[in-house]
């Protein structure tokens, strides 16, 4: 018993001896680097005080940027003297001076403002510039890179809608009236979905596609209740005559 009892206090000792070496290991390790853990435990205090400053930073960036936004849009939507609009108090002349100015505001916010929710925006407000300025051939390789590289984005259906109407601007009724069709096939729920499906029908009709035109109205007065009202009811009309008149 007494060999077993020593041999139990030996184990024993043993065994405080490697926990307090293990201690002295730790002990002497945060003593050599005492320096660097006092610079990490910083840096974590450092961090968790400028996230709060970087994201409102971030808010302001935002916000900036939703206001030059606004700005470019209300220079490309208002009309310009020769749209029935008016050249005083600051309106424009023509129709293409007024885009081009609305496509340095908006490419300024997507070089100075990139990453931001608005920049986004005007990279298609400035697509839409060069479509009205009789560019289709630069406009359509922005309007599709933004439908496929943000297809979940709320603007993705007017995007592929601007790349479809950059293919009815250079003649291409035809694939005109395919890329309407594929972008209601691909996003059924879009708020512009009237406009595709109109899109559609007037370029298969153009192109001499009766049936598909026919389709395309026929999927949009299945839409009444949903589309807007005119859409509906200019649809019902082109299938009427489309009918020969008949009901």
């Amino acid at each position: 018993m007494g060999r077993h009892y020593s041999n139990h206090r030996i184990k024993q000792a043993i065994k405080r001896n490697e926990f307090a070496e293990a201690l002295d290991k730790v002990s002497a390790y945060v003593r050599g680097h005492l320096e660097q853990v006092i610079v990490a435990g910083a840096l974590v205090v450092l961090v968790g005080a400028l996230v709060p400053y970087w994201m409102h930073i971030r808010a302001e960036r935002e916000a900036k940027a939703g206001n030059l936004l606004a700005e470019a849009q209300h220079v490309f939507s208002t009309p310009a003297a020769d749209e029935g609009g008016s050249s005083y108090g600051g309106g424009y002349a023509t129709a293409q001076e007024k885009y081009s100015q609305a496509s340095s505001r908006f490419r300024e916010i997507t070089s100075g403002y990139s990453g931001t929710q608005a920049a986004l925006a005007a990279q298609l407000g400035a697509a839409q510039c060069d479509l009205r300025l009789g560019k289709p051939d630069q406009a359509a390789p922005a309007f599709k890179s933004f439908a496929e590289a943000h297809a979940s984005h709320p603007l993705a259906p007017v995007a592929a809608a601007g790349a479809a109407y950059c293919l009815e601007a250079q003649g291409k009724l035809a694939e005109a009236a395919s890329a309407f069709d594929a972008a209601a096939a691909r996003w059924p729920a879009a708020a512009n979905l009237g406009d595709l499906l109109l899109g559609s029908a007037r370029d298969y009709g153009a192109a001499g596609d009766k049936a598909h035109q026919k389709e395309a109205l026929s999927k949009l007065v299945a839409l009444s209740g949903h589309a807007p009202k005119a859409q509906v009811e200019r649809a019902q009309a082109e299938l009427k005559a489309l009918k020969g008149g008949k009901g």
